[in-house]
């Protein structure tokens, strides 16, 4: 998936109703796909702490200072996310 730097809110839901960027219905509808709560909050652990690396990786990868700035805007409800922990 590519991050959209034109709005906030997902293209897909999760639960065919919330399209904010909220880890919530992740969490509540991770039975359907098979995975325990604990698997799920581990799995959410792992990616919020490979994701929170973006920038460093952008910028290992060579991508332009320019270019990782206006993506930015796409990772912003990561910040949103860790006030839930």
């Amino acid at each position: 998936m590519n991050p959209s730097i034109d709005r906030r809110e997902h293209v897909l839901t999760i639960d065919g109703l919330i399209a904010d960027p909220d880890i919530e219905p992740a969490v509540a509808t991770a039975g359907f796909y098979g995975i325990n709560d604990g698997r799920a909050n581990e799995i959410i652990d792992k990616t919020r702490a490979i994701v929170s690396t973006w920038k460093d990786r952008a910028r290992k990868l060579g991508i332009a200072a320019g270019d990782i700035e206006l993506t930015g805007s796409a990772f912003s409800a990561l910040g949103d996310m860790r006030g839930r922990e």
